[in-house]
């Protein structure tokens, strides 16, 4: 079993990715301003946040044999869904409305 810094370590980017993941949730849900494609941003987020507990998992079983940088490499990957989703979005604007607002009919 790993002991010393790396047990604190391993705390603390688990907690980084739990903080990840309810982030992903929360996009996924909420529907933000200056978010468009929230459901994408949000599912890459959970995805990249779900592989990264996979890796993290896989780290602890292995005894960390690469210490806190494979740790750090983890949590940095597990951004990277966010931002990456996040840039997607802004580099394709709004979305286009395609209804008619509801009292158009009674303008007429």
């Amino acid at each position: 079993m790993a002991t010393g810094s790396i047990q604190i370590a391993f705390f603390i980017s688990c907690m980084f990715l739990a903080v990840v993941f309810l982030v992903g949730v929360f996009t996924l849900f909420v529907q933000s301003e200056n978010i468009e494609r929230n459901v994408l941003v949000g599912g890459l987020t959970l995805c990249t946040a779900i592989v990264g507990a996979i890796m993290l998992d896989h780290a602890y079983q292995s005894n960390f044999p690469y210490g806190i940088g494979r740790l750090f490499g983890i949590c940095v990957f597990s951004t990277l869904g966010f931002l990456g989703g996040r840039m997607y979005d802004v580099f394709r604007g709004p979305l286009p409305f395609l209804e008619a607002p509801l009292d158009a009919d009674l303008a007429e």
